[in-house]
C-alpha cells in the first residue's frame, strides 16, 4: 500500500492511498550456468484521494544495482512503469551471478535479498517512494561451485533422493532396507511425514568414516547403511536402535552411489542441506 500524508497545523493524515501487490519468482535452470529468469507482476488496486490516478516512475532489479553480486543479461533495467488504478503490469530478466562461485571452487554464492524488483515512484508525489521488493528476501537462491559444474537453486525448497527399482532393478535391495528402515526406526529418518525427520549432508571425510564403521563393523561387504554414512545422521551420530545396517550386493550399492552423485550434482546439495529419501520397491510400494 502507498500512503500519501499531509500535515496541517501539526497534524498528520492520510490523504490518498493506492493499494498494490508485488508476485515475484525465480526461475533457475539446470544449465551448469549459474543463472536464472526474475519475473514479477504488480497489481494495482482502486486509488483513493490524491492517488486516485495512481501514480509512476521507473523499475529496476536489485541485481542490476549491486553488479558485483550479480547482473542483468535481458530486460530493461530503469524502465518507467505508470501505476493506474485497477491495472496489472508485468515484466522479465534473465539473470547471473557475478560472486565467487563463478571463479573459484568449493565456493557457495548466497543471493538472498538482490532477488527481485526496486520501484522508485514519484510522479504525483509530494515525496517519492522507494519499494524495495528483494530487501524483503521472499526470493530466495543460492549458486555454487562445491558439486560438479556450476549452478543455481533455491536453497530452501524441500528436496527428496528416490530409490526406485521400478525403474532402476539393481537398487532394489537398497530400496527394500531404506523402505524397512524407514518403517520401524524411531526417527523415520527422510520420511517427511514425521517432524524432525530430514537427512542432512555431510561432506565431512571424518564424519563419514566414523558414521561407515559404527555401522558397518559387524555387516560382511557390501554394507548398506541407513542414515547413510555421508549424512549427519549417520549412525556415529544417532542414538543405538535409531539407525541400521544390512548386506546388498555390489551391484545394488553400486546403483546406489550413481543416483546419490546424481541427486547432489542436479539439487546443488551441500554440506548441511537438508532432504528427505524416497524408497520405491519392484511390486511399486512406496515408504511415503
Amino acid at each position: 500500500m502507498i500512503t500519501e500524508t499531509e500535515t496541517v497545523d501539526g497534524v498528520t493524515e492520510p490523504v490518498g492511498t493506492l493499494p498494490l501487490t508485488i508476485d515475484a519468482s525465480a526461475q533457475f535452470g539446470t544449465d551448469d550456468t549459474a543463472n536464472w529468469t526474475l519475473s514479477v507482476s504488480i497489481t494495482v488496486g482502486e486509488g483513493q484521494g490524491t492517488l486516485l490516478g495512481g501514480t509512476g516512475g521507473s523499475m529496476s532489479t536489485a541485481c542490476g544495482r549491486t553488479p558485483t553480486v550479480c547482473e542483468t543479461s535481458t530486460g530493461s533495467e530503469g524502465q518507467p512503469i505508470t501505476l493506474a488504478s485497477n491495472t496489472t503490469h508485468t515484466a522479465e530478466w534473465d539473470q547471473y551471478d557475478n560472486g565467487p562461485a563463478v571463479t573459484t571452487a568449493n565456493t557457495v554464492d548466497t543471493l538472498n535479498g538482490y532477488l527481485g524488483v526496486i520501484l522508485d515512484l514519484d510522479e504525483g508525489l509530494a515525496n517519492p517512494v522507494e519499494i524495495n521488493d528483494a530487501a524483503n528476501n521472499t526470493l530466495y537462491g543460492r549458486c555454487d561451485s562445491v558439486n560438479p559444474g556450476l549452478d543455481c537453486v533455491d536453497q530452501y525448497a524441500p528436496i527428496a533422493v528416490a530409490f526406485d527399482a521400478t525403474s532402476n532393478a539393481q537398487i532394489g535391495p537398497v530400496a527394500d532396507h531404506v523402505y524397512t528402515a524407514q518403517a520401524t526406526l524411531p526417527s523415520h529418518w527422510g520420511n517427511p511425514n514425521y517432524a524432525g525427520s530430514a537427512l542432512t549432508r555431510t561432506t565431512d571425510q571424518t564424519v563419514i568414516d566414523a558414521n561407515r564403521a559404527a555401522a558397518c563393523a559387524g555387516v560382511a561387504p557390501s554394507c548398506d547403511e541407513y542414515p547413510m554414512a555421508t549424512t549427519y545422521q549417520g549412525a556415529s551420530r544417532s542414538a543405538p536402535g535409531d539407525w541400521s545396517a544390512v548386506t546388498v550386493p555390489d551391484s545394488a550399492n553400486d546403483s546406489q552411489g550413481g543416483v546419490m552423485s546424481q541427486f547432489t550434482r542436479f539439487d546443488r546439495v551441500v554440506d548441511g542441506d537438508p532432504y528427505y529419501v524416497l524408497a520405491v520397491r519392484s511390486d511399486g510400494s512406496q515408504s511415503w
